[in-house]
């Protein structure tokens, strides 16, 4: 095992523990169920293509895919294959979900058919009692079944308190009513993971394997057991005729999420605020660990926005500081203070704590680096708060390397067809950007546009495709450490800092880094 894959064990195993203590005891049945997943996934599994994996999924008659219902990646994943699916007149479709009781059903339709706004949805089908898990995470699963046109069928019943067992009978019941009702209807099923293990609805369709297609999501063994060659690649395996697994975020990635998901909800229940600097720290340390650089944890202190001791610190700093530091945090992004007294978390996701750690950890070892000067905001403003967000990208990268970015080709398609106008300009900016960048030139395609929306939604992409060329140009060598380190010492408020980039440029211009 590598130096990296270690540290990202350790990490893996420390938040794995953090998660164990908040959720206590489980009962036996949850814990049966983990064993029996345990040795589930030491099977022999075998890779498969995306190729052939899209042709079982887009052809089989009833798809199960396992949720982790906590953790967003699982609900984003399954509506990355939703969008790829295709869909004509002739192949109708259902989505299946867990997460609402059969009960419901009625404000379902109505919701999708939009008689019922999404306010009334939720209060009337009960989401927070019966579910609890953010809305947010399903909402796009809704919002695709609207925009095609197709049902979702709820599977659970309104006791809680059912057994595992009768949970699984009855939302059987409901999808072969659903199938008897349309004979050619393909259902995707979204079910928690342990329900597709070979004993639970595997075992309704001993008959009929054929007909079914079981989807693990993110498996903790098999990702250790056969990591992808390049983390940041999609990674599918099978088992046996019908059951498949893709590896889509890291183990050490889900469970801090979990972990972030069980805290906010403390914070919910018992009113009381939860740490987030201890998990800027964690992250940072295992940075640290692996760009071999030192780190004083007792100088980290995160705020989100709600804290009213960050317009406290706001108010402390200087003129041209408070401007670009409340310009950030308007725009959503993260940021450490100059004196690296306190920092700010813009959103509470893992990867901008990833950001925000590798920023803290960047600035502890860099005491020169400084924001740029909102004040004057020329074209070499813009390049070092480029430089800046790109690095931090590329330090949550190493993190989650399974974090994504929009593509050239993604953006040059919003520059087209893009939703909102906004976002077409901002897309039209970034393209315009990467052109120079690749013939050597330096005009300010800042001014184009007055909207600071759409300047910093460019420099936010802009940054993102940059991190990611970094990231791997760091990962196939091209960009050693000591070289990396060299880069991060550089000033980016120096006169001539575009010689600087146009250096990075050269090493990030091989094919192995384009993107």
């Amino acid at each position: 095992m590598s130096p990296s894959s270690k540290i990202k064990k350790e990490l893996y195993n420390r938040v794995r523990q953090e998660v164990d203590e908040k959720m206590g005891d489980q009962g036996p049945e949850i814990k049966k169920l983990e064993k029996t997943m345990t040795r589930f996934q030491r099977k022999p599994w075998k890779p498969v293509t995306a190729t052939s994996f899209e042709k079982v999924i887009f052809r089989t008659p009833l798809v199960f895919w396992g949720d982790f219902h906590g953790v967003r990646q699982y609900q984003r994943s399954l509506l990355r294959w939703l969008e790829m699916r295709p869909q004509g007149p002739l192949e109708p479709f259902c989505l299946a979900l867990e997460c609402l009781p059969h009960s419901k059903q009625k404000m379902i339709n109505e919701y999708l058919n939009h008689l019922i706004s999404e306010k009334e949805f939720l209060q009337q089908v009960e989401w927070q009692k019966l579910w609890g898990f953010p809305w947010e995470h399903y909402k796009p699963l809704f919002d695709h079944a609207k925009q095609k046109g197709f049902p979702i069928l709820a599977l659970n019943t309104s006791r809680p308190e059912s057994s595992l067992k009768s949970r699984e009978k009855k939302a059987m019941q409901l999808i072969q009513a659903y199938q008897k009702k349309s004979p050619k209807v393909q259902i995707w099923v979204l079910y928690g993971e342990y329900h597709l293990l070979p004993k639970h609805f595997p075992s309704f369709f001993k008959k009929n394997k054929n007909q079914c297609a079981y989807v693990l999501q993110n498996a903790d063994d098999l990702y250790f057991q056969k990591a992808p060659k390049k983390e940041n690649e999609l990674s599918l395996l099978k088992y046996g005729a019908n059951f498949y697994c893709q590896q889509s975020v890291a183990p050490w990635i889900k469970w801090q999420s979990f972990l972030l998901f069980l805290e906010t909800l403390e914070d919910v229940e018992f009113e009381e605020g939860f740490d987030i600097s201890e998990h800027i720290i964690k992250l940072s340390q295992s940075l640290s660990q692996e760009l071999q650089w030192a780190f004083q944890p007792e100088e980290v202190s995160a705020l989100t926005i709600d804290d009213p001791q960050l317009w406290k610190k706001m108010k402390l700093c200087t003129t041209h500081e408070r401007r670009i530091f409340e310009k950030l945090a308007q725009e959503g992004l993260s940021f450490v203070s100059n004196g690296r007294s306190w920092s700010f978390l813009s959103r509470i996701t893992v990867n901008e704590m990833g950001s925000l750690a590798f920023m803290n950890l960047w600035f502890q070892n860099c005491p020169g680096l400084v924001w740029p000067d909102r004040n004057l905001w020329r074209f070499q403003e813009w390049q070092h708060l480029i430089w800046m967000m790109s690095f931090c990208y590329f330090g949550s990268k190493l993190l989650n390397p399974h974090r994504k970015t929009p593509r050239l080709i993604d953006l040059q398609n919003l520059a087209k067809a893009g939703n909102q106008p906004f976002e077409r300009q901002a897309a039209r900016m970034v393209i315009n950007y990467w052109l120079q960048r690749n013939l050597n030139r330096s005009e300010n395609i800042f001014e184009s546009t007055p909207s600071d929306r759409v300047q910093f939604l460019a420099v936010n992409w802009i940054a993102g495709l940059m991190g990611e060329q970094i990231y791997l140009a760091f990962g196939n060598k091209r960009l050693n450490l000591d070289s990396l380190k060299a880069y991060l010492r550089k000033d980016p408020s120096q006169t001539h800092f575009s010689e600087v980039i146009q250096s990075l440029d050269e090493i990030l211009s091989s094919p192995e880094t384009k993107i």
